[in-house]
C-alpha cells in the first residue's frame, strides 16, 4: 500500500476508528450493565474486586496464543474473524435467561468475549502502524483517545439510563452489543488489507510443541528489547492501580450515595477522557515525553489515594474527572511509544506478552488490595495499594531512563 503524501489521515484509519468506537460503545455498556448487576447482587468488596478483574483471566490464558497468530495473519483479517465471532457468541446469555445459573452464564459468557476480543483489539496496533507514517501516530493517539472517551461517555449513559433506570434486561445489552459488533466487522471489510512481507511471514501453528518454541522464542526477543521490557514492568505495575480503581469504584459509589447517584460522575468522566484525547496531542508536541509520563503518573498516584477520602458525590465528580485526565495522559504516552518503538512484525507477540505479564499483576494486585480492605475494613487500605504501585511503576520506568538500559525518541519529535 502506498502512503499518502497530504497530512491527512488516511480514509481507512477514519472508519476503522468510529467503527471501533460504535462497537465500543455498546461493549462498555454491556461491562458496566454487569458490574451494576453484581452490585446488586453482593454487598462483598472482595467479590466486587474478584469480579471485576475476572475478564483478567482470558488475558491470562488467550494472550500468548493470541500474539501468535496475530502476527501470522494479515492483521486485517484477525479484526474481521475475531468481531464476526463476538457478534455471534454475544447472543448465548437469551438461551440463560430464565435458569438458575444465568449470573454465573453471563460471567462465563463475558470471559468468551474478552477472550476472543484480545484477537481482535491485539491486530489494532500493528494495522495502525502499517497504516500510517511515523509522524502521524501521536495524532491518530488523541483522536482515537476522543473517540474511546466518546464510547465511554454513551456506554455509561446507556447502561445507567437503561438498566438502572428503564430496567432493561442485561440479555439486551448483550444482544446489542452483537450486533454493533456486527455492524464492525462488516465495516473492516472496507479498508485496505494488510501483508505481510516474505521476510516477515511465519510458518504455520501445526503441533502443541511448535506452538511452545514459538512462544520460548517471543519471550526471547522480548528479552532483548530493554525498552518493553522496562515499559512492561512499569505498566504492569501502573495498571494494577487502575484496576484496582475500576473494580472497586461501585463500592466506593455505593458508600458515598447509591449507584443511581453516581450519573454524573460517570458522564464527567467520558467528557474528562475527551478532553486528554485532545490534551495529549496539544501536549506532546511541547513537552518532553518523560516529563509528561512524570507528571501524569504523580497526579494519578494521588488521585488514586485521595479517591476513598472523600464523602460527596461532588468532590468524588471532580477528582474522577482529574484521574482520567491524568491516567489517559500517561496511557497515551506510553501506549504511542510502544507503538513506535516495538518492530511491526513483533507487534502482536509483543503486545500478548504484555497483556499477560500485566494481566497476571493486574489479578494480584485488585486481589491483594480487595483482601487488605477486608481484612481491614477499609477502602482506603485498597486504593493506597493502587497508589503505591502506580508510583513503583513510574521510578522503574524512571530508573531504566536514567541508567541508560533503554532509549527512545522524544514524541515531540514526531509530532511537528
Amino acid at each position: 500500500m502506498k502512503r499518502q503524501r497530504s497530512n491527512r489521515l488516511p480514509l481507512a484509519f477514519w472508519m476503522m476508528e468510529l467503527a471501533y468506537g460504535l462497537a465500543m460503545c455498546l461493549s462498555i455498556a454491556r461491562y458496566f450493565t454487569i458490574r451494576f448487576y453484581t452490585q446488586m447482587h453482593t454487598q462483598s468488596i472482595l467479590i466486587n474486586g474478584a469480579v471485576g478483574i475476572l475478564e483478567q483471566v482470558s488475558f491470562v490464558f488467550v494472550g500468548l496464543f493470541s500474539g501468535l497468530v496475530i502476527d501470522r495473519y494479515a492483521r486485517k483479517s484477525v479484526m474481521v474473524v475475531a468481531n464476526f465471532l463476538i457478534a455471534l457468541f454475544g447472543w448465548l446469555p437469551v438461551l440463560f435467561a430464565s435458569t438458575r445459573e444465568f449470573f454465573v452464564m453471563i460471567l462465563i459468557i463475558d470471559l468468551i468475549l474478552s477472550g476472543i476480543a484480545l484477537f481482535g483489539n491485539g491486530a489494532v496496533p500493528g494495522y495502525k502502524k502499517y497504516l500510517l507514517k511515523k509522524e502521524w501516530l501521536v495524532r491518530a493517539d488523541g483522536i482515537s483517545t476522543m473517540i474511546t472517551s466518546g464510547a465511554l461517555l454513551f456506554g455509561i449513559t446507556l447502561s445507567y439510563g437503561g438498566f438502572l433506570f428503564y430496567h432493561l434486561a442485561i440479555t439486551w445489552f448483550f444482544i446489542a452489543d452483537s450486533v454493533t459488533t456486527f455492524v464492525l466487522a462488516l465495516i473492516l471489510l472496507r479498508p485496505p488489507k494488510d501483508s505481510l512481507s516474505h521476510a516477515q511471514r511465519l510458518a504455520a501453528l501445526t503441533s502443541v510443541t511448535q506452538v511452545v518454541a514459538e512462544i520460548k522464542e517471543s519471550f526471547r526477543l522480548f528479552a532483548k528489547n530493554p525498552f518493553i521490557v522496562y515499559y512492561t514492568a512499569s505498566v504492569s505495575l501502573g495498571n494494577g492501580g487502575s484496576a484496582i480503581v475500576m473494580a472497586l469504584i461501585f463500592v466506593l459509589a455505593a458508600r458515598v450515595g447509591s449507584l443511581s447517584t453516581m450519573w454524573l460522575p460517570a458522564i464527567v468522566v467520558g467528557f474528562a477522557m475527551m478532553v486528554s484525547g485532545a490534551l495529549f496531542s496539544w501536549l506532546a508536541k511541547r513537552i518532553k515525553t518523560m516529563v509528561l509520563i512524570v507528571i501524569a503518573d504523580i497526579g494519578v498516584a494521588l488521585c488514586i489515594y485521595l479517591l476513598p477520602i472523600l464523602s460527596s458525590v461532588t468532590a468524588l465528580t471532580v477528582l474522577i474527572a482529574l484521574y482520567f485526565i491524568l491516567s489517559s495522559l500517561s496511557t497515551s504516552s506510553y501506549v504511542t511509544l510502544r507503538i513506535r518503538e516495538t518492530p511491526e512484525a513483533l507487534q502482536g507477540r509483543f503486545r500478548s506478552i504484555i497483556v499477560q505479564v500485566s494481566s497476571i499483576s493486574e489479578v494480584l494486585i485488585v486481589l491483594l488490595a480487595s483482601f487488605l480492605g477486608s481484612v481491614f475494613h477499609s477502602l482506603v487500605v485498597s486504593f493506597a495499594v493502587g497508589s503505591v504501585c502506580t508510583m513503583i511503576g513510574l521510578l522503574i520506568f524512571l530508573y531504566g531512563k536514567w541508567r541508560g538500559r533503554f532509549t527512545f525518541t522524544d514524541l515531540a519529535s514526531d509530532s511537528q
